[in-house]
């Protein structure tokens, strides 16, 4: 009996265990193309720096050499930019490699060390091989992380070149400057943004007027609270997930809105807090508005994330008991009685206790199995990146 090429795709395809793929790649060829394309999806490309950090352009260019095909399992490719100026040698080689990268569905471009890095140092030849790599690829996703003085031309390339853009730490100036560039590079639309704290760059920049028929179809949204509500205003009809980073707010001078937009398609809310603001009285009253802004019923849970990075107190406040009670009552004034699932962000942390204590204060959750705990990864953005 021969099983069918498909079944064996799909059976190794929920394989996650790095060594059993390996054997699986030596039984036979059938089994050895999928295996290989699993386990060779992602390359990184790297600059040297000073005489103790050698690029890999080398090594990578002898491996597409002795085995081209591997170029056409890679879908998610990282370029590391160089400290200084980069040889015109290494400058050729990395442009043979990305012509041999066209399976390539997520690009992330950042830097080996930010403190020595800046895109103004680069080879002018490297940013522009570089920059029409990724223009030309059709991504469908881009990270763009530590690059602290990306030009707005530049920038205005890199950020149109997908409908997913993920942002981390990007800085520049947009004082004084126009973006009559924009409605001629005619980018897709977004459905997905991820921005952090130290991208107010990007940020300011999309939400401008000229901005806002590149994000009025958004489908997720993650970043922080502070600079959300144009966007979610934006997107209300089309947003289906939406993660608010709430940590180091100036709680006090926060504001909630009386009331959010409607968002008839809204699946999921997750607030993201530090331990030390996890029950802040605004909490509840921002989920409360988000869940009455869903008046179709469709929202399925709501999450609460916190990074521990301390063992939490046996003895956990009173106040923290309240809101736990508070946050209970939620779903159950909403039709939809979404799920709580708490994200518990953690290392060498015990949280035995705190788990037993939100069980406990919510005992209708639990008892009715809508009460869901997991640990996660501080970095949240890559399963949004890689949604169908």
């Amino acid at each position: 009996m021969t099983i069918p090429q498909e079944i064996v795709d799909e059976i190794l395809g929920e394989v996650d265990d790095i060594e059993s793929l390996k054997s699986c790649a030596l039984v036979a060829l059938k089994f050895c193309t999928p295996s290989q394309r699993i386990l060779l999806h992602s390359l990184t490309v790297e600059s040297g720096y000073k005489d103790s950090h050698p690029s890999n352009y080398t090594a990578v260019l002898r491996l597409l050499t002795e085995s081209p095909h591997i170029a056409l399992y890679i879908r998610e490719l990282t370029i590391k930019l160089p400290a200084g100026l980069t040889a015109l040698q290494d400058i050729e080689t990395l442009r043979w490699i990305l012509a041999k990268m066209t399976k390539v569905q997520h690009c992330t471009l950042t830097v080996k060390y930010i403190q020595d890095t800046r895109w103004s140092s680069l080879n002018p030849i490297l940013s522009s091989t570089i920059l029409d790599f990724i223009t030309k690829q059709r991504l469908r996703s881009i990270t763009l992380a530590c690059l602290p003085d990306i030009p707005l031309p530049v920038l205005l390339r890199l950020i149109t070149s997908t409908s997913r853009l993920d942002c981390a730490f990007l800085g520049g100036d947009l004082q004084g400057k126009k973006l009559q560039d924009l409605e001629r590079l005619r980018p897709p639309s977004l459905d997905c943004l991820i921005l952090d704290s130290d991208s107010r760059y990007v940020t300011d920049l999309l939400a401008r007027p000229e901005s806002e028929a590149r994000t009025r179809n958004l489908i997720r949204l993650a970043m922080p609270y502070e600079n959300s509500m144009v966007f979610i205003r934006r997107a209300a009809v089309t947003l289906k997930q939406i993660r608010l980073d709430c940590r180091g707010l100036d709680i006090q001078s926060k504001i909630i809105p009386s009331e959010f937009s409607p968002l008839p398609s809204l699946r999921s809310v997750e607030i993201k807090l530090s331990f030390w603001n996890r029950d802040e009285p605004w909490l509840i009253d921002l989920i409360s508005c988000i869940l009455t802004a869903n008046s179709t019923a469709t929202i399925e849970e709501v999450i609460v994330a916190y990074g521990i990075d301390y063992s939490p107190p046996v003895d956990i406040s009173e106040s923290f008991r309240s809101f736990l009670t508070k946050l209970e009552d939620l779903p159950f004034q909403h039709p939809a009685a979404p799920r709580i699932r708490w994200r518990l962000a953690y290392a060498n942390v015990d949280v035995a206790q705190l788990v037993n204590l939100i069980k406990i204060k919510m005992p209708r959750l639990h008892a009715t199995g809508r009460l869901v705990f997991e640990s996660y990864d501080l970095c949240w953005s890559s399963e949004w990146l890689a949604a169908s």
